[in-house]
């Protein structure tokens, strides 16, 4: 190789390790902001997604209701609801304006039921583990708009 042949590949091989350096370190600022970004996130500072934000409310199903059994939401806004069953028999959670029905729960059973009311008014929340229209209890859902 002649020599201005290995200085041109000097050249490129220096240039070629600065640009890793300098996507490694873009690589490592990203991965360090992502990192306080989660951890803002875990300490309820900063939702990372939807998801994230949504509100959390657990209901508990007896054998005797739902507790609490009128749940105000707002509309627009995400909301998680974990559901357990503390019964001594299988139980359902519903609310059909919504098409959210769950499985039946088996007593000590959990789930989680997320969705983002998108009407306002007041709705029936319900368990009918038969499944023939006859619910066992009900319960409310007040869905407000906070603007």
């Amino acid at each position: 190789m002649h020599h201005r042949d290995l200085q041109q590949r000097e050249a490129l091989r220096g240039a070629h390790e600065a640009g890793t350096k300098v996507v490694r370190r873009r690589v490592a600022a990203a991965a360090g902001a992502l990192l306080f970004a989660s951890t803002l996130e875990l300490c309820g500072a900063l939702p990372l997604n939807q998801a994230a934000a949504a509100r959390v409310i657990s209901v508990t199903i007896t054998d005797s209701g739902f507790n609490p059994s009128q749940i105000t939401a707002l509309l627009d806004k995400p909301l998680n609801l974990r559901i357990t069953n503390q019964g001594r028999r299988a139980h359902e959670f519903a609310i059909p304006d919504y098409y959210i029905f769950t499985q039946n729960l088996a007593p000590g059973a959990s789930t989680t039921v997320g969705f983002t009311p998108d009407k306002p008014g007041q709705f029936t929340i319900m368990s009918d583990p038969s499944g023939n229209d006859n619910p066992e209890f009900t319960g409310k859902l007040t869905v407000t708009d906070a603007k």
